[in-house]
């Protein structure tokens, strides 16, 4: 089911990246090989950054306690894909998502990604 889920998001980017258009593909990309087939298919003409977001298990706990009107993950689901992580290899930025710094991890990124002053930021 998980495979299926990225075979969709692989298929929505690569046609944005033939419209030319810029893109964020939102997922746990938990296997190296996954991540792999992104990259392979984005090509060597477009740019893929990955962003690898942790937080503190107790953060995680909490907030998988709360129920989310798009997700049914659980502290149980949070576990099994713990295990089943392979380390990125790719060059990454690394933020971690904590109670009310969502402004620190935007500066972070946008530094991450070149957007200062950058037309494509507002495509």
């Amino acid at each position: 089911e998980k495979l299926l889920v990225y075979s969709k998001i692989l298929m929505e980017m690569k046609e944005h990246i033939r419209q030319g258009k810029n893109l964020v593909c939102d997922a746990t990309f938990y296997r190296n090989d996954i991540r792999r087939q992104f990259v392979d298919e984005a090509g060597r003409q477009n740019e893929i950054f990955f962003i690898e977001i942790w937080a503190a298990e107790p953060v995680i706990r909490r907030r998988l306690a709360q129920i989310r009107a798009d997700s049914d993950a659980d502290f149980e689901v949070y576990q099994k894909i713990k295990t089943e992580w392979e380390p990125m290899e790719e060059r990454h930025l690394t933020l971690e998502s904590a109670d009310n710094n969502i402004s620190d991890m935007l500066n972070k990124t946008a530094s991450y990604l070149h957007l200062h002053n950058d037309k494509r930021a507002n495509q």
